[in-house]
């Protein structure tokens, strides 16, 4: 079995429910592409990789005018066999890739925080989706639906740093079982070099007592964040996040 459909339930039907779906079937696969933000995201289900190829030529054929992007997740061995595919069918590129790092906890120390910390409230998720489109790159980052803000906000797994009326920073994580998963961590660019990262980062080191391993996913390339994450107890667990594109685009580190 080869996929790259990992997505929850929940997150399956945020996506279903706000936007234009194109689903192919074969005897061998499931295939389909949500249209998202000016492009399509493609995903896959198949027992048999050269029905995959088959339908990534389709694909190909049937979106040359468009941008399609494709997420392949797993070790170094899985993800050559599987980009094999994706080189054989045409035009896919290699847009960029993320590494998964994580470390075990020690120990928890007391969760607490205050202002200029603050949890982040329903009246704010305009100004927060904004900081999403403007900063973040659609492609790679998985930019999250209206619906998708809410459930975090609602959940209480969304802070942010202001001490104005600005959003200058803010963080979003949540508990998988025993594990916590840095999904967004962000500093508005006219409020970097204040330590509101590391304020920020506090909170995912100390929330949840159930919590004993910590997860998230950053650019290979990003060097001095690997680093910096290292220095903190971090290790890179050699799973990666390729992000595959019909197009031969450039990674941009901001979405402007």
């Amino acid at each position: 079995m080869r996929t790259n459909f990992f997505l929850s339930e929940e997150k399956w039907n945020f996506l279903k429910e706000e936007h234009e779906a194109v689903i192919y079937t074969s005897d061998h696969g499931f295939y389909f592409l949500i249209r998202l933000d000016g492009f399509y995201k493609y995903f896959f289900i198949t027992n048999e990789k050269d029905d995959l190829q088959k339908n990534l030529v389709l694909i190909q054929k049937k979106f040359e005018n468009d941008i399609v992007v494709c997420e392949i997740v797993g070790n170094e061995d899985y993800l050559a066999d599987i980009q094999t595919q994706f080189t054989k069918a045409g035009e896919f590129n290699e847009y960029t890739r993320l590494i998964r790092m994580s470390r075990m906890r020690s120990g928890n120390k007391i969760f607490e925080f205050s202002p200029p910390v603050h949890l982040l409230s329903m009246d704010r998720i305009s100004e927060l989706q904004s900081l999403f489109l403007k900063y973040f790159n659609k492609f790679a980052e998985q930019i999250p639906t209206w619906n998708e803000l809410e459930k975090m906000v609602q959940a209480g797994n969304v802070y942010y740093y202001s001490d104005n009326t600005d959003i200058q920073g803010f963080i979003i994580f949540e508990r998988l079982g025993i594990i916590s998963h840095l999904r967004y961590w962000f500093v508005h660019p006219e409020y970097r070099g204040k330590k509101i990262g590391s304020q920020l980062m506090n909170l995912f080191f100390t929330k949840f007592d159930e919590v004993r391993r910590e997860i998230f996913w950053v650019i290979d390339t990003n060097e001095n964040a690997i680093k910096r994450y290292k220095h903190f107890g971090y290790l890179e667990e050699k799973i990666y996040n390729i992000v595959l594109i019909n197009k031969k685009l450039e990674y941009e580190e901001q979405n402007n």
